[in-house]
């Protein structure tokens, strides 16, 4: 069965390229997706995106994908020269980004951190990223008995002085800086009016780049 599959596989791609699809983008697995009683395991509140997708250094520009969180990869949905719809999913090995609008998914330069992907806040003298994540939690009770997907979770990153410090309150953002500059940093959150507990991308961006401009390097 399995050969025949590759056989199979084999057939479509070489329809594919008849009908002018590029092989460097649409080369993946057949997605079959997993049956919880509820949820779903991808970014947004769509599922579905428009992107532009770099893979081994060549950028695909507004593809139509999803970002599974909890298995860490990414799916492309395309419709062939016949007319046919398919979902594949991507090989992850391959994927250097993901750019939708302001998000940009990066492959993680700090596995040791859990995610194969992050997404990228900033890039400077400091990097700062999130980890998303999606959990498949089995719920024995109740009127949802099964398998569901939990609420998207992030954590948030920051590397200091080549350290990967994780915060998540004011007070653990504060603590990863010089005692001379905290009280700064400070007014610069209370200015912005930054809530931790909501945490905001854009104003995460503007303390993060306040931070590499004020912060003094050794």
């Amino acid at each position: 069965m399995f050969g025949q599959s590759q056989k199979i596989d084999s057939v479509y791609q070489k329809f594919d390229l008849m009908y002018g699809l590029d092989s460097d983008l649409h080369n993946g697995k057949k997605f079959i997706p997993d049956a919880p009683s509820s949820g779903n395991p991808f970014w947004g509140s769509e599922g579905l995106f428009y992107g532009d997708i770099t893979l081994s250094g060549k950028t695909f520009r507004n593809q139509k994908l999803k970002y599974n969180i909890s298995k860490q990869d990414f799916l492309l949905l395309y419709t062939d020269g016949n007319g046919q719809k398919y979902q594949i999913v991507l090989n992850s090995a391959l994927v250097d980004s993901v750019r939708s609008g302001t998000d940009l998914f990066v492959r993680n330069p700090y596995p040791e951190t859990g995610s194969q992907f992050v997404k990228e806040i900033y890039r400077g003298r400091l990097h700062c990223f999130i980890a998303l994540e999606k959990k498949l939690e089995l719920s024995p009770l109740g009127p949802n008995t099964g398998y569901s997907y939990s609420e998207e979770t992030r954590t948030n990153f920051l590397i200091y002085k080549k350290q990967i410090q994780q915060f998540k309150r004011e007070a653990s953002f504060v603590r990863i800086f010089p005692k001379g500059k905290r009280a700064v940093i400070r007014s610069e959150i209370s200015r912005l009016r930054i809530k931790f507990r909501k945490l905001d991308d854009g104003l995460l961006r503007q303390l993060v780049v306040f931070c590499d401009h004020t912060v003094l390097y050794d």
